[in-house]
């Protein structure tokens, strides 16, 4: 399969996720682990939630960098932060795409994506596909409002 029909299934099986989550929990770990579900060794995927004073990492598949926790001012989340827009990570041998989510102009967390650097070159189709997945966090992740996590 290549990889605008993999993009394509993706985000087919992420809108999924609301036929069957009851809680924002469950609909944070239906997107990871859907996504999760078609990686192979060597990528990850992971959301974290601003839980002040860090992010935590709330699910993940695979080894995400930032960690289970970060704290704030202290790492590539932060930035992002700051920043309110995707950021690219690049190190020698991996890529790493920090993409913020907001309840208007609260930051409520992050998706992430992990790609081996010389397995996987990342392409702006990876990008659209993660500023997309991140939209659909952003508008529904309200209908999970008075559930805990």
């Amino acid at each position: 399969m290549n990889k605008s029909d993999l993009l394509d299934e993706l985000r087919l099986e992420v809108g999924q996720v609301l036929d069957y989550a009851q809680s924002l929990t469950e609909f944070y770990r239906g997107i990871v682990w859907t996504i999760g579900e078609h990686l192979t060794e060597g990528f990850a995927v992971g959301l974290y939630i601003s839980h002040p004073p860090h992010f935590e990492l709330c699910s993940s598949v695979g080894e995400v960098s930032p960690g289970r926790f970060e704290r704030f001012g202290e790492g590539m989340l932060s930035i992002s932060a700051i920043r309110s827009h995707l950021l690219v990570q690049e190190t020698a041998s991996r890529n790493c795409i920090i993409s913020p989510f907001f309840e208007g102009h609260h930051l409520k967390g992050f998706f992430v994506i992990e790609t081996p650097k010389m397995e996987y070159p990342l392409t702006e189709e990876d990008i659209i596909f993660v500023k997309e997945v991140t939209r659909f966090i952003e508008v529904h992740h309200i209908y999970y409002q008075n559930s805990c996590l």
